[in-house]
């Protein structure tokens, strides 16, 4: 039994047996995985993709794209660097003897200098090149393959587009040249820019990459967290059909019906609606999604308020009440409107891939939708 809600874990091994078979089976194209934020996709890399390639003599490097758009190639070839330093530091005082190289060697009652061997020469100032050697140094001196986890790769697309084209390009051409030596898993939560990396013809991996899908986790994620919840209270227990629905409404993000089961059990609710509420009604959760809201323009405000009454942003209806929402020196029109989507896309408040404009957090829609108009705006 686990000790707490926050240890248990869903595995998923059939899944990272399908990603690792695609691999394999077609050296040198990588895999493009899709999936909303949330729901389980980087855990699902770290705690079952990852492991299972280890016991298949794979190095793994893991590196999250998105922490770094600036510099993406720099987070990508520091993961590497990283991993070459986690090899080859020795661990022990024998290790760390056996680790010295040996610069002077006597022949003969003659001491003769040794040149410095290929791996101590520095790595090129380029990042692609840089990457370039990386991966050939790995391979080298360990003789397995790399399994390369690029997390939120759709990042690129949405940094420079110079600089994310030559990322692109030149990781491409490292995916070809060591096809038999380095393999990669990219990972997006934008359906749409990811997508467009590997469908668009001018694009640097144009038909590169094997599309797959990433389903969000079903009925067995709420039932673990009743099965403890019913350890926890002696039997008593939410119900699995209210939870399921709880999960649906939450977006399928594992974490978050987790924090509303963890409230309800200290709470000893086990009705998932009340549990809800007030988890929506917590002070972080209030103030979170306050500083959310206020961080918009004061146009992006109104119309998020308008999407969350389920208008359509162009149509007649909408454009009356965003005249109503706001101030008579910032009246609408159907290409604010138009913008205004965009801009709420950008920054992940909509989905980037909804044709309905479907909320990226179902929560935030349902607090904006019970604030009065005038404390919003």
């Amino acid at each position: 039994m686990p000790q707490s809600f926050f240890d248990i874990k869903i595995r998923r091994p059939a899944l990272a047996e399908q990603y690792l078979a695609a691999l394999r089976g077609q050296p040198g194209r990588p895999l493009s995985v899709f999936a909303p934020r949330q729901v389980g996709k980087t855990s699902f890399l770290l705690d079952d993709l990852s492991p299972l390639a280890k016991e298949n003599r794979f190095l793994v490097v893991y590196c999250d794209v998105w922490l770094c758009r600036d510099r993406p190639f720099e987070a990508i070839n520091h993961a590497l660097e990283e991993e070459i330093a986690r090899l080859t530091v020795p661990r022990t005082a024998l290790g760390k003897t056996a680790k010295q190289e040996v610069k002077k060697i006597s022949v003969m009652g003659n001491s003769i200098e040794l040149g410095e061997s290929p791996s101590d020469r520095d790595l090129p100032l380029d990042p692609g090149l840089r990457f370039d050697s990386l991966i050939r140094r790995i391979h080298r001196e360990q003789g397995r393959p790399i399994l390369l986890l690029l997390d939120e790769f759709q990042a690129l697309a949405e940094s420079d587009s110079k600089l994310g084209l030559s990322v692109v390009s030149a990781l491409r051409a490292a995916l070809q040249t060591h096809k038999e030596a380095v393999f990669a898993v990219f990972t997006g939560s934008s359906q749409g820019d990811l997508a467009a990396m590997f469908t668009q013809a001018r694009a640097p991996m144009y038909q590169f990459a094997q599309q797959m899908d990433f389903p969000h986790l079903g009925s067995e994620w709420p039932a673990a967290l009743q099965a403890h919840f019913r350890a926890i209270h002696q039997g008593r227990e939410p119900s699995l059909v209210d939870l399921d629905r709880l999960f649906s409404a939450v977006d399928y993000r594992p974490g978050i019906l987790r924090d509303i089961v963890v409230l309800m059990s200290a709470e000893g609710l086990t009705d998932v609606d009340v549990g809800l509420e007030a988890f929506s009604r917590r002070q972080e959760t209030v103030a979170g999604f306050k500083q959310s809201f206020g961080s918009l323009r004061l146009f992006d405000r109104a119309m998020v308020r308008v999407l969350a009454e389920g208008l359509k942003p162009m149509s007649d209806e909408a454009q009356a009440r965003l005249a109503s929402l706001l101030p008579a020196n910032a009246q609408p029109s159907k290409g604010k409107a138009r913008l205004a989507v965009e801009r709420l896309k950008a920054q992940h408040v909509l989905l980037r891939d909804s044709p309905d404009y479907r909320f990226a957090d179902s929560l935030f829609r349902d607090f904006v939708l019970k604030q009065h108009s005038a404390d919003l705006l």
